[in-house]
């Protein structure tokens, strides 16, 4: 099976038209030691890993708001004639999070600056959402069977993961459909908004994830499960909002093994006392992640303003197990379906539905005539159709003699290459740019079964 799930985007985000994604906000109010209200302060965010910088002035009220912000760290100061100006170090703004930091100012020279370290947690006063951000730390550290961060969803409260009929995630790293199985607040399981920077990740075929970010590329993400505002839409239980690293002005990056081999699996009890030896199993996750500015040796200097980020991911899944499956013959291949056979041995009739009409002898019922032969002409195919055969593989063993069922074995290993490239762009004006390309590629078993388009 070869299935590529590619995610492009190119977003152009302004301070009015903060819509739904992984951005954050700080808002607060600027007063005198007395409280009364200052307005015309000089608000100012900066990021200290990418140098970004958002400015703000306070209205009549004494009232701010510095928003968009990526996730991040960042230093806020406040500056106003008259006043001491003020700097909060160490903020910490976690995804769709909305801080807000009151300040007073105190009379004194502007050459004197107070500065305050942030170090507490930040509560979000500003809105009555319920919901748990997963930091990069436990993405990174937490041991992750298969290495898909959206597992990490468990540790949110009132989240649930359906097991499947083949046991929870299939032992198989980022099973997509597996992993979609969450269920939030006791909504249905695939019920859920997944969202990466902001762009939906689900399919409309039963809510499937189509990409998951490597353990590498997650900077952190956030379970929304309660109370969410209006801007968010398309879900039964809740919001699950990924939020992917970014390079920053340090260059940073690394390289990664991780396995899983019978040599080190302890034999099962039931399995020891048939005399049977281990099950053969590998599993093998490698790649890379790199980071850092955007950088041209006497042509271009990015830092501060353009930065990369990309990693890969490979993995490698093979297990003493059988597949058996289904693929169309030779014959149905080419139409031919003289030879499908019902199990009590009855040919099963393929219809044209160009002869279909009315029913002389049922009202409101309507009629076909089979194929000549019970075989579809070739004119008849559509190209697409035609072309998709192409992809399934023959027959490899004797199915069923009537049905022809059950005509394919594989043990073949399952093979999983996923590969990011993200590079924002500091932003012009208020503007960001952020070009993402996100692409998995699973080589395994073909999916199966006679695909017939018929031209009408």
């Amino acid at each position: 099976m070869r299935n590529i799930a590619i995610a492009m985007m190119l977003m152009a985000t302004r301070m009015a038209l903060h819509g739904q994604g992984t951005t954050g906000q700080i808002t607060g109010s600027i007063t005198d030691v007395s409280g009364a209200v200052i307005p015309g302060a000089t608000v100012a965010a900066v990021n200290d890993g990418t140098g970004l910088k958002r400015e703000t002035g306070t209205n009549d009220q004494g009232n701010y708001l510095l928003s968009p912000l990526p996730p991040g760290v960042y230093r806020v100061s406040v500056t106003k004639t008259g006043f001491r100006p003020v700097a909060r170090t160490n903020l910490s703004l976690a995804v769709d999070q909305t801080v807000r930091m009151d300040i007073a100012l105190e009379l004194g020279a502007v050459s004197e600056t107070v500065e305050v370290s942030a170090n507490a947690a930040q509560i979000d006063q500003d809105t009555s959402a319920l919901g748990q951000v997963i930091d990069g730390a436990k993405v990174l550290n937490m041991p992750l069977n298969g290495r898909s961060p959206l597992r990490l969803t468990q540790l949110t409260p009132n989240v649930a993961v359906a097991p499947t009929g083949n046991g929870q995630f299939q032992d198989i790293p980022v099973n997509m459909m597996d992993d979609s199985m969450i269920s939030i607040n006791g909504g249905r399981a695939r019920s859920n908004e997944v969202l990466v920077d902001g762009i939906p990740t689900t399919t409309g075929f039963v809510n499937v994830m189509t990409t998951v970010p490597n353990v590498e590329s997650t900077q952190e993400f956030k379970v929304q499960s309660s109370n969410l505002s209006a801007e968010w839409g398309r879900f039964g239980g809740g919001v699950i909002n990924v939020s992917t690293r970014s390079g920053t002005n340090q260059p940073h990056g690394s390289l990664f093994e991780f396995l899983r081999n019978d040599a080190f699996d302890a034999n099962e009890f039931f399995n020891r006392g048939a005399g049977r030896d281990v099950p053969p199993f590998r599993m093998n996750q490698f790649g890379y992640a790199v980071g850092g500015p955007v950088f041209l040796p006497k042509l271009y200097d990015g830092r501060n303003r353009s930065f990369f980020f990309t990693d890969y991911q490979g993995s490698r899944w093979r297990r003493g197990q059988i597949y058996r499956a289904t693929v169309p013959t030779a014959l149905q291949s080419r139409g031919d379906f003289s030879g499908t056979l019902a199990q009590n041995g009855q040919p099963i009739l393929i219809h044209d539905p160009l002869t279909t009409r009315a029913n002389p002898a049922q009202a409101e019922r309507f009629v076909r005539d089979a194929f000549p032969g019970n075989a579809i002409p070739a004119n008849r195919f559509d190209p697409v159709a035609r072309a998709m055969n192409a992809y399934h593989p023959a027959p490899n063993t004797t199915g069923d003699p009537f049905t022809q069922n059950n005509n394919f074995i594989s043990n073949a290993p399952t093979r999983i290459d996923q590969a990011n490239v993200r590079i924002p762009m500091m932003p012009i004006s208020h503007s960001n740019l952020m070009p993402i390309r996100s692409e998995r590629s699973d080589a395994g078993l073909p999916q199966c079964g006679v695909v017939i388009g018929i031209r009408q």
